[in-house]
């Protein structure tokens, strides 16, 4: 007791919370709960927690995945707090990154081996280009289902022409043709894999079938069916779906969509 009270002091304890980490929830959960949000929600409370998480960084972030809610000036914010960026991918930013933010940025990802762009229908052959001239270190590229004209070789021109260390390429859904794919396969000499599911412009025959079975370990070809074990589909708004792209590359040489193809024979006989 105090000296000259009767009453014992009263010590308030300050009431521990729980933190709870976000990435710990299955990706259902999180879809569902960034489904009910509203446009100003996203532009402004999710938007806002992205900030504070690259605040609290502190410059030592090396892998981030922006999904639904990004755009150009989120985007510059990220990489002028940043050097140390090792992956960056980009979902379902319809309407909201544009070639001009990209290309602003691309200079500023010297370090970027990994880089995912889907569904977002304004990143062009432009921004390739000057991905492949600011990130020199840049092994996998994904770049699919982005609504590009079909028959527009375009976009296989811009990588083969600056991504020579390329070991990775997925073009689900790309707009390529032969001379596309034959472009990529002179410009990217180090290519280890290869996924063209549902370029349904690529018509794999002679010369171009054999530079496919020479230079790659592993080929998905355009006519593989959708249910191709070793992906998860995720199911976006709009109807949309896209894959989330964890395919582990296997050691041994195969063409996938021959070998689905047999086994589906097999199994029927």
């Amino acid at each position: 007791m105090a000296r000259g009270t009767t009453k014992p002091l009263l010590r308030r304890h300050k009431r521990k919370t729980a933190v709870r980490n976000w990435l710990d929830l299955p990706n259902d959960l999180t879809f569902m709960i960034f489904s009910r949000l509203t446009t100003f929600d996203i532009l402004t409370s999710v938007q806002q927690m992205c900030h504070h998480t690259i605040d609290r960084s502190c410059g030592q972030l090396v892998d981030i995945s922006i999904e639904y809610f990004g755009t150009d000036n989120l985007l510059k914010y990220i990489i002028d707090s940043q050097g140390k960026l090792r992956r960056l991918q980009l979902v379902q930013c319809f309407y909201t990154i544009f070639d001009e933010g990209l290309c602003e940025i691309a200079q500023k990802l010297p370090l970027l081996k990994e880089f995912e762009i889907i569904l977002c229908k304004h990143i062009t052959c432009v921004a390739l280009e000057a991905i492949g001239r600011g990130c020199p270190l840049l092994k996998s590229l994904k770049f699919n289902h982005n609504g590009h004209s079909k028959g527009d070789n375009e976009d296989a021109v811009a990588i083969a022409q600056n991504m020579p260390n390329l070991r990775h390429l997925q073009l689900i859904y790309g707009c390529l043709d032969n001379d596309g794919v034959s472009a990529i396969l002179d410009g990217c000499r180090f290519f280890e894999s290869l996924d063209l599911r549902w370029c349904y412009n690529v018509n794999l025959e002679g010369r171009l079938r054999k530079m496919c079975d020479e230079q790659l370990k592993d080929f998905i070809e355009p006519n593989t069916l959708e249910g191709f074990s070793g992906y998860k589909f995720g199911k976006l708004c709009n109807a949309n779906w896209y894959e989330d792209l964890e395919y582990t590359y296997r050691p041994r040489k195969k063409m996938f969509g021959h070998h689905i193809a047999e086994n589906e024979s097999q199994d029927n006989g």
